[in-house]
């Protein structure tokens, strides 16, 4: 009686060696396990030795192989680079190129012209579309408008403060590149100033006024994820501007460059 039971314990090992599957990870693990469901981009599985227990999910490229417990073998395309960890936990965490929701940055190109402009970027969940809000200040006077300065004897204008919304379409979603275009409007409040000169007591008089600027513009440009975090953008906005001052108002044509260099999280 020993002997036979001893024989039905091997016929019963035998049968759950035989009904497992194989998965061959792309980091070099191997598990016994029972796959559930082969998905577009993930596997689910359960450990045989937990046949019960969780269901596991794994991304596709995570995943060399998998040889079922009939001999049949599927191959996957691996991850030139696979993570560390051997263990199923390690594909939940974040990647090394991380795509953040906000963006805060610098925009180096507005130095050129007098301002020291910030923006902050609020990506929605889908990766499509963002809202980008900048906010500036001018640290020295720049000359607009040379004729006018000249024939009318206008001063350098100094940006007191301004901001605006810029609305950003991703058509591809987030990544390493994303290329970005969108409407932005601009508001702006600077510092202006104009003089008189009286040729009978040969002396000027200068007048100060504070004037307002708008802008409607598109912009297009490209978003680089430089680093985990380190996020760069370039952009190039074309539009109409408008500008008042002294009871005075100025259409124009209108053009805002971006280089931005930034934390993204």
């Amino acid at each position: 009686m020993r002997a036979a039971a001893f024989f039905i314990l091997i016929l019963f090992s035998c049968n759950l060696l035989q009904a497992q599957d194989t998965l061959y990870k792309s980091n070099g693990a191997i598990s016994p396990v029972k796959i559930l469901e082969i998905k577009q981009a993930q596997v689910r599985y359960r450990y045989t030795s937990t046949p019960d227990g969780p269901v596991f999910v794994i991304p596709k490229e995570y995943i060399s192989k998998i040889v079922y417990s009939t001999g049949e073998t599927v191959s996957f395309s691996v991850l030139t680079t696979s993570p560390a960890a051997s263990n199923d936990m390690s594909y939940n965490k974040e990647p090394k190129w991380k795509n953040g929701r906000n963006f805060i940055s610098l925009n180096m190109a507005d130095l050129i012209i007098g301002m020291i402009t910030f923006n902050y970027e609020y990506t929605l969940n889908s990766g499509y579309l963002s809202f980008k809000f900048p906010i500036n200040t001018g640290f020295r006077s720049f000359i607009q408008d040379y004729d006018t300065y000249y024939s009318e004897g206008y001063l350098p204008k100094m940006t007191i403060i301004g901001s605006g919304i810029n609305l950003n379409f991703y058509p591809g979603g987030q990544g390493q590149v994303a290329y970005f275009v969108g409407p932005s409007l601009e508001l702006r409040a600077y510092r202006d100033y104009r003089s008189f000169y009286y040729p009978n007591t040969s002396t000027y008089v200068t007048e100060r006024e504070i004037g307002i600027l708008y802008g409607l513009l598109i912009q297009n440009g490209v978003l680089f994820q430089a680093g985990p975090h380190l996020n760069l953008s370039l952009n190039l906005g074309l539009g109409y501007g408008n500008r008042s001052s002294f009871g005075n108002t100025f259409g124009y044509f209108m053009t805002r460059a971006g280089a931005n260099i930034g934390y993204k999280f």
